[in-house]
């Protein structure tokens, strides 16, 4: 019992927006887009009505299930790049730009209600 990894899974209304905006770069840094920030805000809200364990350190494994509608399309890297970076925002991992993830699989599907699907499997 002592050995037992936490497993979580968050459900999130909507589809990550892209974190890069070509419009707002001052030099070299490159500031969110607006929608990205928006979007945000919005799911570490969600994720803070459900989420009170402490930060996971290490991720063995990571699921994300994207839910489109039939008439968008979906740049899969970007999505993965905003929740990853939105994971760390809320505090459920820790920095994410060192580590590597062993296993992640990414699958979207049709749906009329968009929505996201996070689970994450602590090592």
């Amino acid at each position: 019992m002592g050995n037992e990894r936490r497993k979580v899974s968050f459900t999130l209304p909507g589809i990550p927006v892209a974190k890069k905006n070509r419009r707002r770069n001052f030099g070299n840094k490159s500031l969110p887009s607006v929608n990205y920030l928006t979007w945000e805000a919005m799911a570490c809200a969600e994720i803070a009505q459900c989420w009170k364990g402490p930060t996971i350190a290490k991720v063995k494994q990571m699921t994300l299930h994207f839910y489109i509608d039939t008439n968008s399309r979906l740049d899969v890297d970007n999505c993965v790049t905003s929740c990853l970076d939105m994971l760390q925002k809320a505090d459920v991992i820790i920095g994410d730009h060192w580590q590597v993830l062993p296993r992640y699989s990414v699958d979207s599907f049709e749906s009329e209600m968009g929505r996201t699907e996070l689970t994450i499997w602590e090592a």
